[in-house]
């Protein structure tokens, strides 16, 4: 009978980079799609208080946004996929946008999702049901 030799497991090498306590250098995101987050979603202006058409349109506009990268959506036009800077808001400013840039999406029509960007990360904070609830649009309807 031939003897059995013990198989030692194979040892499989980590393709996770080691973890080194260090911050890692801060890379370009204009390359990389969006991701989103609704963790700073005001609960008056929350995509539950929306109509079901509307519901749907942010749910599409969300995935398309998800296949572009930053420099294509900011190359867009800002009632295509682009976006706009908004000045000022109809609402008080939460603290976690600190100071950055408030940014207006469209979802529905002219409907804008408002937030600001940190990173690769699109933070919506309101997201307008009634054209002009949000920020004055200038008077224009476009």
């Amino acid at each position: 009978m031939p003897k059995q030799q013990s198989k030692k497991p194979k040892q499989i090498q980590s393709e996770l980079p080691q973890q080194t306590g260090r911050i890692p250098r801060q890379e370009s995101t204009q390359n990389l799609p969006p991701l989103f987050s609704l963790e700073h979603l005001h609960p008056s202006y929350s995509i539950n208080l929306c109509e079901k058409d509307d519901k749907v349109a942010f749910a599409e506009r969300i995935c398309e946004l998800g296949k572009m990268t930053w420099a294509s959506i900011q190359a867009s036009h800002k009632h295509s996929f682009g976006s706009e800077i908004i000045r000022n808001v109809n609402l008080p400013k939460p603290a976690c946008i600190g100071d950055r840039a408030i940014i207006a999406f469209r979802y529905s029509g002219k409907k804008p999702m408002v937030g600001f960007r940190d990173g690769r990360v699109l933070n919506i904070v309101w997201i307008e049901r009634q054209f002009g609830d949000v920020y004055d649009h200038g008077g224009k309807h476009n």
